[in-house]
């Protein structure tokens, strides 16, 4: 097994870890357009290490200002 192998396993094996994080996460907290919650988990596999920091940064932004919005109403 050569190294380039060994690294593109460790990719992938990367990718499913933050699909899975990143799917339970929608599942718990949608997003408020249907179709992001489909495109974050996926952008977790091919996307792998910045997918899930770009999700936390971006993803979960536009939330946190609405249940700041909210408590205030």
């Amino acid at each position: 097994m050569s190294w380039l192998e060994i690294l593109s396993y460790i990719a992938i094996t990367i990718g499913l870890i933050q699909f899975l994080v990143i799917a339970i996460d929608v599942i718990r907290h949608p997003q408020m357009m249907f179709v992001m919650n489909i495109v974050w988990p996926i952008t977790g596999l091919y996307f792998p290490v910045a997918g899930i920091w770009f999700y936390f940064k971006l993803g979960r932004k536009d939330r946190k200002k609405t249940e700041s919005r909210s408590s205030f109403l």
